[in-house]
């Protein structure tokens, strides 16, 4: 090799050493910023198939929010955080495993040792009491959207807000519905059992809707609380036999609501109707049970239906459709906003700034037109935190496939009163 060959070799080799150590040097400022955000969820145990559902939903949010898409969602169209120089947004997961003290310990590591400036979760009321309780401490924006017990809005917290309607709203809409049904369909309604897993979610719906079923004149003849996790309900399911109400409400989660499902029909047991919360929702419970399934009731956050009247609930359920190669469900419905208010708050905020976040968050006003869930809205009630524009829709499930049946404006199809006993389907 030649001398002048050799020198320009060296001079190359000097140029590209200077490079990296510019890159290397160079102001934290001048590299593409990261905001963290934190999601805590039930990724292992008898929720996982919930968890991963909702762990879709939050990773479909930072994927629409970070990156271009020609769709009419908020912050389809540019690329991270608009206010803050495109900043991208990153989402932490961290699995709770259902347990209210794992998930307090994530919330820990999430604000401490990750830098999250704000948490969204984490679907059981159980474990968003702890875990928000971490971040009131800590003075972080805690965004809620799928924990329904009332006690969670009236702690009195300053950092915790909830997107969904409560439990409350629940027995109320479950009064309104039976309402409707003894009034088209002449159904003779007047006693009630309620039954209920023994956790906070649990507890606190069984005693809103003994509550408002009270009010409006019904008779509650046993209220039967079980074991969470349960895998023997016999004796529970008997004791709903000899009490005879006309209705059962019932509050479990999947895999609980599989069992009873399962011992329902081994027990041959018909009331006029079934009136249950999130077991029979829940995406694992239809391809388990099967034609088990059909005829029993839920409430829901997701109406399909609603694909028909606004066009960003079309392109959202492509776009699920495209990535997942699946239908999206109820609880990845209910993950994907909190995750583009967490990003709406920070980009009017102009900050990551925790109070500035939390004025931000107070002065939200999103209307339905803008939502992928059939609430009225988004603004939050001062003192309690509560999204006031909330609510549920009631489905039934017709042909293994769930059917918005209530209210009427965004029903799909006609309920199927009363309930077709086992033996005689």
């Amino acid at each position: 090799m030649g001398l002048l060959k050799k020198r320009r070799m060296v001079w190359v080799c000097l140029m590209v050493l200077v490079s990296f150590m510019l890159i290397l040097s160079a102001p934290a400022g001048a590299q593409e910023k990261i905001i963290k955000i934190g999601a805590i969820y039930p990724l292992t145990g008898n929720l996982a198939s919930t968890g991963m559902s909702s762990k879709r939903g939050v990773e479909l949010a930072e994927d629409v929010i970070n990156n271009y898409y020609d769709l009419d969602l908020p912050f389809a169209r540019s690329r991270g955080i608009p206010n803050l120089g495109n900043a991208k947004i990153k989402v932490i997961i961290g699995d709770s495993r259902g347990d209210p003290k794992v998930g307090m310990g994530e919330a820990e590591r999430m604000i401490k040792s990750e830098g999250c400036v704000g948490l969204v979760g984490a679907y059981q009321s159980s474990v968003t009491k702890t875990t928000s309780q971490v971040a009131e401490r800590y003075g972080v924006p805690y965004l809620n959207s799928d924990s329904s017990s009332y006690v969670l809005t009236q702690r009195g917290f300053k950092w915790y807000f909830r997107l969904c309607p409560s439990n409350e709203t629940w027995a109320q809409n479950l009064v309104s519905f039976l309402d409707v049904v003894k009034k088209e369909k002449g159904a003779k309604v007047k006693t009630l059992v309620i039954l209920y897993e023994d956790t906070e979610w649990g507890a606190s719906s069984s005693d809103m809707q003994k509550k408002y079923f009270t009010e409006a004149g019904y008779q509650i003849l046993d209220m039967i609380a079980y074991s969470a996790g349960a895998t023997d309900v016999n004796s529970e399911v008997l004791r709903v036999i000899k009490a005879n109400p006309d209705v059962l409400v019932m509050n479990n989660y999947v895999t609980d609501g599989i069992l009873y499902t399962k011992t329902f029909k081994n027990l041959n047991y018909n009331p006029q109707h079934f009136l249950t919360w999130c077991g029979c929702s829940e995406p694992a419970y239809i391809p388990t049970v099967g034609k088990d399934g059909n005829y029993f009731y839920s409430y829901s956050e997701f109406a399909p239906e609603l694909a028909d009247k606004r066009k960003v609930v079309k392109q959202l359920l492509d776009l699920h459709r495209q990535k997942y190669g699946e239908e999206i469900n109820e609880n990845t419905v209910r993950a994907i906003p909190a995750v583009f208010l967490m990003a709406d708050a920070i980009n009017r905020a102009r900050s990551t700034e925790p109070e500035k976040i939390y004025n931000a968050l107070m002065a939200t006003n999103i209307p339905a037109d803008q939502l992928i869930s059939p609430w009225n809205g988004i603004k939050f009630d001062p003192k309690s935190h509560q999204n006031i524009h909330a609510r549920y829709v009631i489905v039934q499930i017709l042909n293994q496939q769930y059917k918005t049946v209530w209210p009427p404006e965004l029903g799909s199809a006609k309920y199927v009163w009363p309930w077709p006993h086992w033996d005689k389907r």
